[in-house]
């Protein structure tokens, strides 16, 4: 019976299954899986701790000899040569292959095993399980150059979308200026347009890039309007019902007031601010996009 087939057998005898054995030996369920398929043999370290797992001898994991000790009589009877009578130098031969090198995991994205801890990549998994994927490091510089194309891509469909955005809210603000202007003529009215125009741009670009504060500012700000107006009390009559009806209507129109003037307020301050933040906001973009 090979290795592999002798861990299957442990593995099902114990109502295991090879996800479960390999959160066991801290390996992925592929390296169980290789193991059995006799595709990958173990280390002589991980060996051991199969053999204390399932409570039995290396020598029976392996149905032989330790390979270990096998390989070190073979070096012993292969790797020198008896002189012959013809020459008085001995030489050196060096017939066994080089032992292979323990897998200590296998990349989730090309299945290869992975020898080196070095090149052993842990990647925290997109679900809420907390579980973590192995890549190689060149499958791992694969994963990360696609999500920097990715970014970039976004970066760029934010900063275009910023841009007519923007642009279609100055022009707006300018053409009701030109629209109050000609009518009275006040020439004013363009100009207080115009600034409001160039104030929007920005605005409206911080909160389209969404890298900045602008955003939260604003509407933690507007959230200061609505305000929770107090319980009442009343009688149980026409008079009392009365009063509490125009009470009632009385707060609902100060609520309005009071979330119509904190709007604007936040709005105000956005627009000014947003001027300050748009260099930086744009800047940030275009050096270190974030994906949706």
């Amino acid at each position: 019976m090979t290795f592999g087939e002798k861990l299957k057998e442990l593995r099902t005898k114990e109502g295991i299954t090879q996800k479960g054995l390999g959160e066991k030996l801290n390996v992925t369920a592929q390296a169980i899986s290789r193991w059995e398929n006799n595709e990958v043999e173990p280390s002589i370290s991980m060996l051991t701790t199969i053999s204390k797992l399932f409570n039995v001898s290396v020598d029976s994991l392996l149905g032989k000899e330790n390979q270990a000790q096998q390989l070190n009589e073979a070096d012993v009877n292969n790797d020198v040569e008896e002189p012959s009578a013809n020459t008085s130098k001995v030489k050196f031969i060096h017939n066994n292959p080089k032992p292979q090198k323990p897998v200590l995991a296998v990349c989730e994205a090309c299945n290869e095993p992975i020898f080196e801890s070095s090149d052993i990549r842990r990647v925290e998994s997109s679900n809420k399980n907390g579980q973590q994927k192995i890549y190689c490091y060149s499958c791992n510089e694969k994963r990360l150059k696609k999500i920097r194309e990715l970014n970039e891509f976004q970066g760029r469909k934010k900063r275009t979308k910023s841009f007519w955005l923007g642009g279609l809210a100055a022009a707006l603000a300018l053409a009701i200026g030109l629209w109050l202007t000609i009518p009275s003529g006040i020439v004013s009215n363009i100009i207080y347009a115009s600034i409001i125009g160039i104030l929007f741009f920005p605005f409206i670009s911080c909160l389209i890039l969404d890298n900045n504060f602008i955003e939260d500012m604003v509407g933690t700000i507007f959230d200061w309007g609505f305000v929770r107006m107090p319980g009442l009390i009343f009688s149980l009559d026409l008079d009392g019902i009365l009063w509490l009806l125009t009470v009632k209507l009385l707060f609902w129109i100060i609520g309005i007031i009071l979330a119509i003037l904190f709007g604007l307020l936040a709005v105000t301050l956005g627009l000014v601010v947003s001027l300050f933040v748009y260099p930086f906001a744009l800047r940030k973009n275009i050096l270190t996009p974030d994906a949706d």
